[in-house]
């Protein structure tokens, strides 16, 4: 559903009970990627009503469902930015980017795409999974593809240690949206192990099919534990970023202890 009502793309649909049907709802709510969700399964409604149940189509066409993919991408800033917690990292970020400003063959797409595998990065060692933040890197690719230089993309990965943890963005878009990896250039290989990890991940956001509310996470309290110590699970994909993340929870954690 991801795939086809982000991306438009025609995707065969598995019959599925009701049950399975509201679990995907809830899912889209949890992850804040409903309209997407519902646009899918409308369109998948005109091409394909009998996989679709009555009770979810009519339920999805009544819902809200004008929402609708936000610009993704955002003016570039060729001043100095900080991109990660890491200032080893963030000089070596600004670098290439004030070099590829004074470059002959300037190419805008390279940084934006630079950017948005760089959010993806963060957002990966600091919280959950954004799959709007994958959805927005996919958009890119399908749009602005054709206009990137992914050997200066590759070149700058390398620079920045990112190798690896491209490697699991670029897996996520497979897994996720459908994505074919010759669409992904900068991914070298492919993490399937991370199909059953991602579903176990999602299953926490499952409930009884009556529920469609946002499945809360944990309490406050356990999810400033998971974000002290998640980043520590990124140690061998993207060891400098991840201690830094870690040692910076750590100190801001201390900082807010009450005497």
């Amino acid at each position: 559903m991801l795939s086809t009502g982000a991306f438009n793309t025609s995707m065969p649909v598995e019959p599925m009970s009701d049950y399975k049907w509201y679990q995907l709802l809830n899912l889209s709510c949890a992850k804040n990627v409903s309209y997407i969700i519902n646009k899918g399964i409308l369109q998948t409604v005109v091409t394909d009503r009998s996989n679709v149940p009555e009770t979810i189509s009519g339920k999805v066409q009544a819902a809200e469902t004008t929402g609708v993919l936000q610009e993704h991408l955002k003016p570039i800033s060729w001043t100095k930015a900080r991109k990660f917690q890491c200032r080893i990292l963030n000089k070596r970020y600004n670098k290439i980017v004030y070099n590829e400003r004074h470059s002959i063959d300037t190419s805008v797409e390279s940084i934006e795409l630079l950017d948005l595998i760089i959010d993806n990065s963060q957002n990966i060692l600091t919280s959950n999974l954004d799959i709007r933040k994958i959805v927005d890197l996919g958009l890119f690719l399908r749009k602005e593809g054709n206009k990137t230089d992914f050997v200066k993309v590759d070149k700058w990965l390398s620079v920045l240690k990112m190798k690896k943890i491209s490697n699991l963005i670029g897996s996520y878009l497979i897994i996720l949206c459908g994505f074919e990896k010759d669409e992904i250039p900068f991914m070298k290989k492919y993490r399937k192990s991370l199909c059953n990890k991602t579903y176990k991940a999602m299953s926490k956001y499952f409930s009884a099919p009556e529920e469609m509310q946002n499945t809360a996470d944990e309490d406050d309290e356990d999810v400033s534990y998971k974000v002290e110590w998640g980043s520590l699970k990124y140690l061998a994909t993207f060891p400098t970023e991840a201690a830094s993340v870690f040692t910076l929870s750590i100190i801001k954690s201390l900082s807010n202890i009450e005497e």
